[in-house]
């Protein structure tokens, strides 16, 4: 037998290889159990039973140790009652194949192990019932010489902008279509990010309908700020979409960081770590005031509308550096946050005290406080969030297929 796996203190995926024999008594020879360089005699009179191996897996490779090997050699004896012999379970890693099932190269190399000599007598997977925020964690794609190749959910917590803050993202998902689809309340949304403590932030992308999430063709359609800026007193935040959901996994320990920002003069200014600061600090020329902890966000709301670094961050386009960029359209490629419809964003322009930002055609773009664009509310869940999956559903987990179902 072959191929446990492990890791070390450091990270690294190390190899553990132990060998199992099992040599039957014959006439002249007792027989003996051999694993991992440790020898046991058959006693006197034993007889060795029919050896078996099965193998059981969790369909999910973003379970640490997802197959188990279990082997049973039977043994008994004329002089004592009941059974002894080797019975034992080992627990390992394998890597799931496109469709989330085991390989079949590897069920075939386990079938055909000398060592248990009867090969597999039997294959199950088996079914997980419940998920939280920590399996779509373990699912984390790693940057290619600091680009985001993939699609997929990116640890950004040592990027330079990012601030030591529970609230702040410490993953992102990013690119054209991630697997990041949940429903709750018959609505889908798409999670943005995760925090620090674990809590999701999720955007409402449509409705869930024979089994499948289904993107709205428009957004609900209104002006979220009145005739100025100023979001505390803005019509969205205190009516409309403090009604649109109301779950017990709705958190209120959020913040939606909705500082006032403004087009970098120069291009040698235009970058995510000044935009962020304004962002998080400033106010600009908008007339709400500064909040608690110098933060120029909402704690206390749990319902809002995406940022403008929610929007460049779901890029994945290497193009996408800054406002100057997102302006001119480089962030509505490879990024799932690009709609056929066009609709608010939550900051104000600090530059015009009359407009905020919005996304028209995919760019950043200032729009009158007035204008009617589309309004795409944003959540913060609970960490302790539990999901399940649609019974017969099809898809990888977290697509629009085989989406994540809150539970209620």
């Amino acid at each position: 037998m072959s191929d446990p796996s492990n890791r070390s203190e450091a990270g690294e995926l190390v190899k553990v290889t132990k060998r199992l024999e099992i040599i039957k008594p014959q006439a002249n020879e007792d027989g003996k159990i051999i694993y991992d360089g440790y020898a046991m005699t058959f006693a006197k009179g034993s007889t060795l039973g029919e050896v078996t191996a099965s193998l059981s897996y969790i369909p999910d490779d973003t379970v640490r140790y997802n197959t188990f090997l279990t082997i049973d050699a039977p043994i008994t004896n004329k002089l004592s009652s009941g059974e002894f012999g080797l019975h034992f379970t080992t627990q390992f890693y394998t890597e799931m194949d496109a469709s989330g099932e085991l390989p079949l190269a590897t069920s075939t190399k386990y079938n055909q192990l000398k060592e248990v000599a009867w090969g597999l007598t039997s294959i199950q997977p088996i079914t997980l019932t419940t998920f939280t925020v920590n399996d779509m964690i373990r699912r984390v794609v790693t940057t290619e010489n600091g680009q985001f190749t993939k699609d997929g959910l990116y640890d950004v917590s040592l990027e330079s902008w990012n601030q030591i803050d529970k609230d702040f993202p410490k993953y992102v998902y990013k690119g054209t279509n991630p697997n990041n689809y949940i429903v709750m309340d018959s609505k889908c949304y798409r999670i943005m990010q995760i925090t620090r403590e674990n809590g999701l932030k999720v955007i409402y992308d449509g409705t869930y309908v024979g089994n499948t999430c289904r993107q709205d063709a428009t957004a609900s359609i209104s002006s979220p700020y009145g005739t100025n800026n100023n979001w505390l007193n803005s019509q969205i935040r205190n009516t409309a979409v403090n009604n649109f959901a109301l779950h017990k996994n709705i958190s209120t320990n959020s913040n939606f960081f909705y500082g006032a920002i403004q087009i970098p003069s120069t291009s040698t200014e235009d970058t995510f770590d000044k935009m962020m600061d304004m962002l998080v600090h400033q106010k600009g020329s908008s007339a709400t005031p500064t909040i608690a902890s110098g933060y120029y966000g909402d704690h206390a709301k749990s319902i809002g509308i995406p940022t403008v670094a929610d929007y460049i961050l779901s890029s994945r386009n290497e193009a996408c550096t800054g406002l100057i960029k997102a302006r001119e359209g480089a962030c509505n490629t490879t990024n799932y946050l690009a709609k056929n419809y066009n609709y608010w964003l939550l900051n104000a322009d600090g530059s015009n005290a009359t407009h905020a930002w919005s996304i028209l055609g995919g760019k950043l773009t200032s729009s009158a406080s007035g204008t009617s664009l589309g309004v795409r509310p944003v959540l913060y869940l609970k960490a302790s969030t539990t999901f399940t999956l649609e019974q017969g559903a099809t898809g990888v987990k977290g697509s629009s297929t085989n989406p994540y179902i809150v539970n209620s």
